[in-house]
């Protein structure tokens, strides 16, 4: 009985809670954060000169921010009435999460330390008319506060309004904000901005609009976009715009984008054992015996094993050789020959079968006679007795370039057959025991070192700062000597390649991007030299990974592999691609000689000129990008004094053609 009940029972209570489900009153759900942008350009006023830019500054900013996703008021050469209160209506509509941006382009002045707008019909004779007929900055500012969300307040407003009345001074003062606010001037404090009256924008929102009509640049933390643009002012006119932030995290006005897997030493021998069996020595797809025993090495130095591996790889060349030369198949045993120097360069039977092939590799790779071999490795002897960076000589061919699969960014366009006669290119990225006998040898000051230092993480949370200690000497990084040299500009590339060049007599250079691209791509036609999936980057590239993710507080995705590194890594770790060069992809960015243009137009197939300002061609991403952004495909431009402990670079020599 009591168990028929309880069943009953059972049954009753679960009718009932059914029943008030579909009868009771929805839950409310809390509304996601809206991005809202209020933008007002006053340009036609009774009182005042007439401005050129503000009307054209506003209509072009609302349209921007309406594409990236704003909710936005747009408002034009308005009365004093119509600007309170759609500065009111902006406060009322924001919720405790929104993210509020105000804009303003027209006339504004400074009255006893605080800022006031000009609305249209101001009519500023005398000082008491200030308060009557103006807007003070500090009103906008109370409508924005007390919430959760981010505050973007940008000025362009920092003109001479030509008035009469006493104590007014130039420009704007400081703005001082609660936590969460950006806020960002035309011009220095209590300066005028730079006159821009014959272009259809100021200069100040010209350079903002550029950077947000970016496909990607708009994914960037926006305060980086801010510092871009007040480095983009300041080198057109002297004048350093002011920015203040006390944003906690960061932010970005679209969605953000920004070693070996730790296996046993028994599965990773047997791997190798793969590829020797296969004969993928030291080319081959899906890996190399050579590359997968030296990572073993690199784990454990004396792993018996992996060096017996090494050995057996040099014996098999060697064999291969012999019967080569008995067959007298001349090519087929210079190639062979190439490949033993590859596995070992200071094997003993080199010079042996040097001679029985009538050549000195070490003197025709200097000269660069046609017995040079593709693939080949080879260092360049230096005037003080020392040796150049590792060089791979690279095969000419013709490629796919751009975004061959359809889902990059429009710079990545269009997409364009290439050839490209056969080059050296640095086997790594140039390191710190590289770069440093230049610098002893030349005195030479690096930009950051001669300037205000270098752009850093030095949080490790996505924010960037200029910081006036950091060079390639001290990059905020951990680093050695076999780590890549960063915080070096492309001014800095270019010196070191020179000098390369006078202690070699051969001729170093940064490669063109189209050489960079067929490097890279190392006639693979994924996004990537091992495939398309970006997961499978820990086996040959340092990105932002789980590691980064744990000791980083980024807020981009991260690759969802295990590469061991927070930050930069030593070069060569990571396993090669198929012309044998490593960290094309992560690790750090690298200079192109390439000037920068948003669509290919040829400039992606030369070298700019040295005296050169514009932006600069980076390839490669770097530790700290997330998965869309380490192909082989992805551009990225900075100007040529620019420098960051992300950036390095690698050069390229020249081969006489075959």
């Amino acid at each position: 009985m009591y168990r028929y009940f309880t069943l009953f029972s059972l049954f009753s209570i679960l009718v009932f809670l059914i029943s008030a489900a579909t009868t009771a009153s929805p839950v409310a759900v809390e509304a996601p954060p809206v991005h809202r942008a209020l933008v007002i350009g006053i340009g036609n006023y009774n009182k005042l000169p007439s401005l050129s830019n503000p009307i054209n500054d506003a209509k072009d900013m609302a349209a921007i921010l309406k594409k990236i996703g704003f909710e936005v008021t747009l408002k034009l050469n308005i009365s004093e009435r119509v600007l309170k209160n759609a500065i009111q209506d902006f406060g009322s509509l924001l919720q405790k999460d929104d993210v509020a941006l105000f804009y303003y382009s027209g006339y504004a002045l400074q009255f006893n330390n605080r800022n006031y707008l000009i609305p249209k019909k101001a009519d500023l004779e005398f000082e008491e008319d200030i308060d009557y007929d103006s807007i003070k900055t500090h009103f906008i500012l109370e409508k924005m506060t007390n919430r959760q969300g981010i505050n973007i307040m940008i000025f362009d407003a920092c003109r001479d309004t030509q008035s009469k009345i006493k104590n007014l001074k130039k420009g704007l003062a400081e703005i001082k904000s609660e936590a969460n606010f950006l806020i960002a001037y035309a011009a220095p404090l209590n300066q005028i901005s730079y006159d821009n009256s014959k272009q259809r924008n100021s200069l100040y929102t010209q350079y903002l609009l550029a950077a947000l009509r970016d496909d990607y640049k708009v994914s960037m933390n926006f305060l980086d976009i801010v510092k871009e643009v007040t480095e983009q002012v300041r080198k057109k006119t002297g004048k350093i715009p002011w920015r203040t932030s006390t944003l906690k995290n960061r932010f970005c006005l679209s969605t953000c984008r920004a070693r070996w897997l730790p296996l046993n030493m028994s599965e990773d021998l047997r791997i190798c054992e793969e590829h020797f069996q296969a004969n993928r020595l030291v080319t081959g797809k899906g890996g190399v015996a050579l590359t997968c025993y030296e990572g073993i090495l690199r784990k454990d130095p004396k792993n018996i094993k992996a060096l017996a591996g090494l050995k057996k790889i040099e014996d098999k060349y060697a064999a291969w050789i012999e019967n080569a030369l008995r067959y007298r198949e001349k090519d087929k045993a210079k190639r062979y020959l190439a490949n033993l120097r590859i596995v070992n360069s200071k094997s003993k039977k080199l010079a042996e079968f040097e001679k029985k092939l009538g050549l000195g590799l070490e003197k025709s790779a200097n000269e660069g006679s046609d017995t040079f071999v593709d693939g080949q490795v080879f260092r360049d002897p230096l005037k003080n007795g020392s040796e150049g960076p590792e060089m791979v000589l690279i095969p000419g061919g013709s490629f796919r370039m751009g975004d061959i699969q359809g889902n990059g960014y429009s710079n990545e366009n269009p997409v364009q057959r290439v050839s490209v006669n056969r080059f050296a290119m640095g086997r790594y990225e140039v390191t710190i025991k590289e770069f440093a006998p230049f610098v002893r040898a030349k005195k030479y000051k690096t930009d950051a070192q001669k300037g205000d230092g270098c752009w850093v993480d030095r949080n490790h949370d996505g924010f960037w700062e200029k910081v006036k200690n950091a060079s390639w000497l001290q990059a905020h990084l951990f680093q050695k000597g076999d780590y890549p040299v960063v915080c070096i500009s492309w001014n800095d590339a270019v010196a070191y390649a020179n000098w390369l060049s006078q202690q070699t007599g051969q001729q170093y250079r940064l490669p063109t991007e189209v050489e960079w691209e067929y490097a890279a791509r190392a006639k693979t036609t994924a996004s990537r030299y091992w495939g398309n999936n970006p997961d499978n980057a820990c086996h040959y590239a340092n990105v932002h990974d789980k590691t980064s993710q744990e000791k980083n507080r980024f807020q981009w995705k991260n690759h969802n592999c295990t590469d061991e590194y927070a930050t930069t890594a030593p070069v060569g770790h990571f396993k090669s691609n198929a012309f044998g060069l490593f960290d094309m992809l992560g690790n750090v960015w690298e200079w192109t000689c390439s000037e920068y243009s948003n669509r290919y137009n040829g400039k992606e197939k030369q070298c700019a000129g040295d005296h050169s300002m514009e932006a600069r061609v980076i390839r490669g991403g770097a530790w700290n990008y997330e998965p869309g952004n380490v192909r082989a495909a992805f551009r990225n431009r900075i100007s040529p004094d620019e420098r960051g402990n992300d950036t390095g670079f690698r050069l390229v020599r020249k081969v006489f053609s075959k």
